[in-house]
């Protein structure tokens, strides 16, 4: 900026002295004249010379709106104003939210999709399974009590099974992905003792109550008898039950004798 300046000074400074030169050789030359001396010919030739060289300077010098553009270029630009800052403030804080919900959203519908992909349970671990059953079972003669639930991995799903007494037991396949029950089974062979006839009901009425917990005692009972559990021919179990948003499956083999599968009702692997 003081170089333009310098410049500009400069330029007019020429320009200037030039004029007055052209003056004074003009005012000598008309004096010469009238003194006839013999000097008013040099007079008037630097009279002339001046005059050419100062219009060479006036043509040549730096127009005003050049000089304008100059300083508005490196003059500096005025600070915004109150409204303005608080205009992009609002701009700013806008912006930022609508990205910080976006980025909510995405991460809502990425947990969403993930756990739609996860299978249905029945809703509970099982360290809580085996506390619920213990509590109904200590409720009940024969009393049945598990003691550990030792949780083994496998392919698909993981399992544990833990025998009751000889020949009943329970098998639970539980979720890889989160823990979770996915189903419950119980089976046991059946000899036609009451012994053994009433070991095998009462496990399964306190299977039943520890998966759908607000069930009354009739109520269980209502259903045992519906899927055939009462009906005295063991081999023919072959029903399908929903209560509660729960399945309930009854079965029958060689193998095993007399068996439930409990399932939660929207798992279509255990449908019917």
């Amino acid at each position: 900026m003081k170089q333009i300046w310098g410049c500009l000074f400069m330029w007019t400074f020429i320009s200037f002295m030039s004029f007055m030169a052209f003056l004074a050789c003009l005012i000598g030359g008309i004096v010469s004249t009238f003194q006839k001396n013999g000097l008013h010919t040099k007079y008037f030739i630097l009279t002339g010379s001046l005059l050419v060289l100062f219009i060479l300077l006036v043509i040549a010098s730096p127009k005003t709106s050049t000089d304008s553009n100059i300083i508005a270029s490196v003059a500096p630009v005025p600070a915004p104003g109150k409204a303005e800052l608080d205009a992009a403030t609002k701009s700013a804080s806008a912006e930022k939210s609508q990205a910080k919900l976006k980025s909510e959203t995405e991460a809502k519908k990425k947990v969403e999709q993930k756990n739609n992909n996860l299978p249905v349970s029945l809703g509970m671990y099982p360290e809580q399974f085996q506390d619920v059953f213990n509590d109904i079972a200590g409720k009940f003669q024969p009393v049945f009590n598990i003691d550990s639930i030792n949780v083994e991995e496998g392919n698909a799903l993981n399992a544990f099974s833990y025998m009751l007494k000889d020949e009943l037991g329970i098998i639970g396949l539980v979720n890889k992905h989160d823990g979770n029950l996915q189903s419950l089974a119980i089976a046991g062979k059946e000899d036609g003792s009451i012994d053994t006839t009433k070991a095998l009901t009462t496990a399964i009425h306190v299977l039943i109550k520890a998966t759908n917990v607000t069930m009354s005692s009739k109520e269980i009972s209502a259903l045992m008898d519906e899927l055939g559990i009462f009906d005295g021919n063991a081999k023919k179990l072959n029903k399908s039950i929903i209560l509660n948003g729960v399945r309930y499956s009854t079965g029958y083999t060689e193998k095993f004798g007399v068996s439930l599968m409990i399932s939660n009702a929207n798992d279509a692997n255990y449908a019917r």
